[in-house]
């Protein structure tokens, strides 16, 4: 630790030196940066559960991810709206919710992001509050909530039970005509309350029960004794190492503070005389580490807790200007430090946060006037002195003790090289002699015996009277010099020699020996040469011109090596070159270089490879191939000005200097001994809308519609300090099998097939270490509705059921034809079959009366001949029927004009046949077709050869959805009830029963018969 007493004397020395050192440098964020931040006015600030931070504006709540502020809708809340004024305290309620203030609506709400909910908690007070009532919510060491009510004097606490705020607490025991202030504080320790009322302080014992004040002291409590420190008091606060702070208003606002036992200390040193306008202190808020600090109005001071500060006492903080460091406001309203440490701060004028000044990283000015002190080398003493050497001012010198004594080196300096021997450029100890050697401008040279003390100052002529940029000794004590004409010069304790002539224009910025001893040269225009340090051959040269490993460009700042092979180079870029197998790799901003600027290189006792470049300060893991950054978050504020000199010290801290400024840091200050957090779902975008990732977490797993397959899913380790530095790792279990490194804090899934996925994320920090749980969200995305199981089980029910009907309809055709075969063959047998047996009787009687009786013969035949004449039409109706080209009523309407014209013109009987259109689109089978023929049939045949008529009417017609038959003649008539029902009218009657229709017979002497046919349509 003996830099930081190193920092101690910085700060004061009593030389040239007025080091400024920066402890604290506050990051701000505000409506203008993009991340949605509301307004610039932030009143309260909470940590949930989770990792996320939530900020209460002007506005209503928002939560912030590290990379975004999301405003929730006010009107999509379940139960109360969320509100939209200003939200002044957020408290915890639960693990998963949280108390909003809203005072300005004298409201109190209780707020669930996971479900949405948002539900306002009654305050019930015994009377009416009355105006201007301030209000302050507080929690206990017991997890209780409270609010102090100023104007009305009582304090309200929440009762669960009635799910309301209360006076039914203890707290309001207050001596007569008394009232509550604004501040109340729990002393878990004594187990006391202390409150602040408007007659003084007020004690509520919890082992006693009892509640003292000044006219009621039984514990004889100093400060409740100090009658002028009860007079106006405000704010009352005992910290970690049991200071009680004690701030009241005798005229302004007086700051006291004591022991336990009531003795004034004098750590309010700092409050007073610094800030030069009208200020409150209104709280009082402790770090993890014990930093105290103090905040209101106009003001805001820390106090560290380390034994032996730097900066001792309050300091104050506060610009006028925003600059890059420093902090603007005119109120702060609260202060939060998060799990990491980080420091949050809600000002009027935007969100501010800090991290903790660790004393293993330190910057700070060399003085306070720009320009004065330009650094240009560093170097520690084999007596742990500390030199370092400027431009101008000569060397400075710290020796063992840590404390500035005056240089040595200019005792008997000669009066005409004067001002050359403080233009220093280079340092160097000999470890054989202990001697000092300093370049210095104009090829002038110094070296210091520290044993005699005595200096010599030399001008050797080897030089020409060139800058000496660099000196180093090699591995046999030889000196090597680097001049700013290019010249490469070895001195081997008496002789200086030239070694290698670049000539002018090729400056040598930096000399590094390897472990084989070979002396590396980085120059101006010329590349990068290797030269033996015993013959002085040059072994090897690169530069940027050559068609294969060549550097990125041919100049080069500094060199480092990491290994008997590699050497690392600055030429922009890093180039990393292989010795042994003569190649050259550039690292560029393409491969994660912060910026192709690289002005510094210095390699840590870890290996890791520490570059100052135009962005600041970052790290190479050559292992790991990866770079990181580090800014003001990681307490490095100026690494882009220390970019003229580096070393790295016995006990291992790393040194930047540059134009008037120094950066000092351990490296062991930026690694992590425990694993990153475990990583948050920050965000899922499903298409163009975000959805309520804490709602969707709460479920089994996440049901997406088929046309739902495109969405965003995005991640962070919530620790705002170093999210930045971790490695994320992701996959989709059903879409990938291995792990992927994520390039950015969110991954697009599009056009996802239906399935059940998990995805997985993880974070790795820069030392390997993994957060302990594996993050995951199950999701299923559903198959579009032709692919699931109901609706592939329905087509193949729907398939099964039509394959069973073609089934049903070729048995049911089968078993018709069958039918039609059936009738058929009973027709043919019933009517062929006896007609032709007719015949055959006949025949043989007209055989056997051929002779003997040839009218009966004739007669006989003449039997033949109409019984053949009636078979042969009633094969041409069975045939007809059964023919496919005849299956529609067009056709047996047409059947049927043919036929009972034919019938009727033999018989010279006037026919009038009618049939309407809408009848050729009837829909009969063709068993009720044939049916339908031979009643007609039968009915025209009646007429034709009974009644004896002269006109015949037919007319086929639709009523009614039924198929109506209408047969007239004018002839004799007959009576229907006494008429002989023989084959015809039966075989009318029957046929009509099968067609399921009515027949009616209509029949009057002398008038007519009239035949009336109704079926009914399907």
């Amino acid at each position: 630790m003996r830099i930081i007493f190193t920092l101690l004397f910085i700060c004061t020395t009593v030389v040239q030196l007025a080091a400024q050192r920066f402890s604290n440098a506050f990051n701000r964020i505000s409506t203008e940066d993009g991340l949605g931040l509301q307004s610039n006015v932030i009143f309260s600030i909470y940590q949930d559960k989770k990792g996320f931070i939530w900020i209460g504006g002007s506005n209503g709540v928002q939560r912030f991810d590290g990379g975004k502020f999301v405003t929730f809708d006010p009107d999509g809340t379940k139960g109360d709206p969320l509100p939209t004024v200003a939200v002044n305290q957020i408290l915890p309620y639960d693990s998963s919710s949280m108390w909003l203030g809203v005072f300005a609506m004298r409201q109190v709400g209780i707020f669930n992001p996971s479900t949405y909910t948002y539900k306002i908690v009654p305050i019930k007070t015994s009377k009416p509050l009355p105006a201007r009532s301030e209000f302050h919510m507080w929690q206990d060491g017991y997890g209780n909530t409270y609010i102090n009510i100023r104007q009305y004097g009582k304090i309200v606490k929440y009762d669960k039970a009635q799910n309301a705020f209360t006076e039914n607490t203890v707290l309001n025991t207050l001596p007569e005509n008394w009232k509550i202030g604004f501040n109340t504080f729990h002393d878990t320790v004594k187990k006391r309350y202390w409150s602040v009322c408007d007659s003084g302080l007020v004690v509520y014992d919890e082992a006693s029960k009892q509640t003292w004040y000044s006219g009621y002291n039984p514990a004889n409590l100093p400060l409740l004794n100090n009658k002028q420190l009860n007079y106006n008091v405000t704010e009352i606060y005992i910290d970690k190492q049991r200071r009680h702070w004690l701030f009241n208003w005798p005229g302004s606002q007086q700051y006291n503070c004591f022991d336990e036992s009531g003795k004034p200390l004098s750590d309010t040193a700092g409050l007073t005389g610094v800030n030069t306008s009208y200020s409150e202190v209104r709280s009082f808020f402790e770090t993890k580490q014990g930093d105290l600090w103090l905040y209101g109005l106009a003001n805001l001071y820390s106090l560290s807790n380390e034994k032996d500060p730097i900066n001792k006492g309050f300091q104050l903080y506060r610009t006028q200007y925003l600059d890059n460091y420093g902090i603007r406001y005119e109120a702060i309203n609260q202060l939060y430090e998060d799990r990491d440490g980080v420091l949050w701060i809600a000002s009027d004028q935007g969100l501010y946060y800090t991290s903790n000044a660790s004393t293993d990283i330190v910057n700070m000015y060399l003085s306070a006037i720009p320009g004065q002190y330009s650094v240009t080398d560093l170097t520690e003493l084999q007596n742990g002195d500390y030199w370092i050497s400027t431009w101008g001012k000569g060397i400075i010198t710290l020796g063992r003790n840590f404390k500035p004594y005056p240089s040595p080196l200019y005792k008997q300096m000669p009066a005409n090289d004067a001002h050359g021997y403080k233009l220093t450029w280079s340092m160097c100890q000999q470890k054989t002699t202990g001697k000092i050697f300093i370049g210095c401008q104009f090829g002038l040279l110094m070296v210091h015996d520290v044993k005699t003390q005595k200096t010599e100052y030399l001008h050797p002529p080897e030089f020409d009277n060139r800058t000496i940029r660099y000196i180093v000794e090699d591995k046999k004590n030889m000196l090597w010099f680097g001049t700013q004409a290019g010249r490469l010069i070895k001195y081997d304790g008496k002789n200086y020699r030239t070694v290698l002539d670049l000539g002018v224009g090729a400056i040598i910025y930096k000399l590094l020996v390897d472990n084989d001893g070979w002396i590396w040269v980085a120059t101006q225009d010329k590349g990068i040469y290797a030269v033996n340090a015993v013959t002085g051959k040059v072994e090897q040269h690169y530069t940027a011109y050559t068609a294969a490993n060549k550097l990125f460009t041919n100049s080069c700042d500094d060199l480092e090596q990491l290994n008997d092979s590699i050497i690392y180079a600055a030429t922009s870029a890093l180039n990393i070159i292989n010795k042994k197998a003569k190649t050259v790799q550039q690292i560029t901003v393409r491969n994660g270089l912060p910026s192709n600027s690289i002005k510094r290189l210095r390699l840590d006792r870890n290996g890791y490879l520490w570059i100052i470049t135009h962005k600041g300060l970052s790290r190479y893991d050559h292992k790991r191939r990866s770079f990181t950054s580090y800014g003001s978050k990681d307490g490095i504020l100026m690494g882009e000005l220390t970019d003229k000199a580096d070393f790295i010290c016995s006990d291992g801290y790393v040194m930047f200097s540059g134009v008037n400024s120094l950066l000092f840091f351990k490296p062991e200050a930026f690694r992590r001994s425990d694993p990153p957090p475990d990583v948050t779902l920050t965000d899922f975008l499903l298409g163009s809308q975000y959805q309520l990732i804490d709602s969707l977490q709460r479920l089994r797993e996440v049901r997406l519609n088929s046309d739902q397959n495109n969405f965003t899913i995005s991640f962070a380790s919530l620790d705002f300090k170093n999210r930045e530095k971790f490695i994320y790792y992701y996959k989709m279990e059903g879409l990938h099998k291995d792990w992927i490194r994520a390039d950015r804090l969110s991954v697009p899934f599009n056009e996802l097939s239906h399935g059940r996925y998990v995805f997985k994320v993880k974070a790795e920090s820069l030392d390997g270490l993994v957060s302990k749980n594996i993050t995951t969200l199950n999701i299923f995305v559903k198959p579009p509705f032709w692919q699931t199981k109901w609706f592939i089980t329905l087509l193949l029910v729907i398939v099964a059921l039509i394959a069973y009907s073609m089934h049903r309809l070729r048995l049911k055709r089968f078993f018709e034809v069958e039918k039609i075969r059936n009738r058929v063959a009973r027709d043919l047998h019933d009517d062929m079959g006896s007609t032709l047996s007719t015949i055959n009787i006949l025949s043989s009687m007209a055989k056997a009366k051929l002779t003997t009786d040839t009218h009966k013969t004739a007669e006989y035949i003449s039997k033949i001949s109409d019984n053949s004449q009636r078979m042969m039409e009633a094969m041409d109706d069975i045939v007809w029927a059964i023919k496919p080209a005849n299956d529609t009523m067009q056709k047996v309407v047409a059947r049927m004009r043919e036929f009972a014209t034919s019938v009727f013109e033999a018989k010279d009987i006037e026919l009038d046949f009618k049939a309407d259109e809408e009848v050729n689109e009837a829909k009969i089978d063709m068993e009720g077709r044939r049916d339908f023929f031979l009643i007609f049939k039968e009915a025209v045949n009646n007429a034709a050869k009974y009644a004896r008529c002269t006109k015949a009417e037919v007319h086929v017609f639709i009523a009614n959805k039924k198929l109506v038959l209408y047969v007239k003649d004018n002839g004799v008539g007959f009576d229907v009830k006494h008429a002989d029902g023989g084959n015809g009218l039966g075989n009318m009657q029957k046929r009509t029963d099968a067609l399921k229709g009515k027949l009616q017979l209509t029949s009057i002497a002398r008038e007519g018969t009239e035949v009336v046919l109704t079926v009914p349509l399907n």
